[in-house]
C-alpha cells in the first residue's frame, strides 16, 4: 500500500485509510504511523488508529537487523536477551528448562540448531508488565561491538532469525537464512480467538496506541 507521508522537523508520518471490509476487517479504519531519530540513537515508532466500526488490529515493525553490518553473513555470532518467562506456541508456555529461555544472555549459534522446529526462533515471547517504558529485548554483537536494545508498550514480542530470508539485497548481495533478525513487538497472534489474551479490539470512539524504540550504542 502507498501511504500519505508528511514531514514534521523530525519526524515522519505515514497516514493510511483502509476502506470498510479491506482484507475483511469491519469498519474504516484510520491509522498513523510516526517515525523520530533522537539524539539518543534511538528509532521511536508511534502508532494510532481509529475506526468506524468494531474491528481487530495488531500493528507491528518488521524491519531486518544485522548488528555485524551490511553484507557480513550470518546472525549465530549474535548475543541475545529476551526478558520474558513465557512464549506462545499455542497457549503460554514457560521458558524454564527450555532453549526457548532467552532471560540469560545467549550466543544464538549455541543453540540455534536445537530450536524446537528446527527452524530457528519465528516465536512470540509473552510478558508479564505493560506500560511505557520498558526493556523487552537486548541484543549486541561482539566484533562491531554494536548493541540493540528494544522498549515498547506491548504485551508480546515476535522474534524472529529469518530461516525463510531468501531475498535480494543491497549492491547486488542476497540476503540468505539467518542472515537477520527481527524483533516485533506486537499483541499475542490470534488474540481474537483466545479470550484470556490481551485484547485487541478497537471500538469507535477508542484510539489504538503502541509505541515502540529501537535504541542503538556499543557495548
Amino acid at each position: 500500500k502507498v501511504w500519505e507521508a508528511s514531514e514534521d522537523d523530525d519526524i515522519l508520518a505515514l497516514k493510511y485509510v483502509s476502506a470498510e471490509m479491506e482484507e475483511g476487517y469491519p469498519g474504516e479504519v484510520t491509522v498513523v504511523v510516526t517515525y523520530m531519530l533522537t539524539e539518543d540513537n534511538e528509532l521511536v515508532i508511534h502508532y494510532t488508529a481509529n475506526t468506524t466500526k468494531k474491528t481487530v488490529i495488531n500493528l507491528t515493525n518488521h524491519a531486518y537487523f544485522n548488528l555485524a553490518g551490511q553484507g557480513t553473513g550470518d546472525i549465530l555470532k549474535h548475543t541475545v536477551e529476551l526478558n520474558a518467562d513465557r512464549y506462545l506456541p499455542r497457549d503460554p508456555e514457560t521458558v524454564e528448562g527450555t532453549k526457548m529461555d532467552l532471560r540469560t544472555p545467549i550466543k544464538l549459534e549455541t543453540v540455534i540448531n536445537d530450536v524446537p522446529g528446527n527452524v530457528g526462533y519465528d516465536h512470540c515471547y509473552c510478558f508479564n508488565d505493560a506500560g511505557w517504558k520498558k526493556l523487552r529485548a537486548r541484543v549486541y554483537e561482539e566484533v562491531s561491538g554494536r548493541k540493540l536494545e528494544v522498549y515498547s508498550t506491548e504485551p508480546g514480542m515476535q522474534f524472529y532469525t529469518g530461516f525463510y530470508l531468501d531475498e535480494p539485497g543491497k549492491g547486488g548481495g542476497h540476503y540468505h537464512k539467518y542472515n537477520g533478525f527481527a524483533l516485533e513487538a506486537q499483541h499475542y497472534p490470534d488474540s481474537p480467538n483466545n479470550k484470556n489474551f490481551p485484547s485487541t479490539v478497537l471500538s469507535p470512539g477508542e484510539t489504538y496506541l503502541q509505541t515502540t524504540s529501537y535504541k542503538f550504542g556499543l557495548v
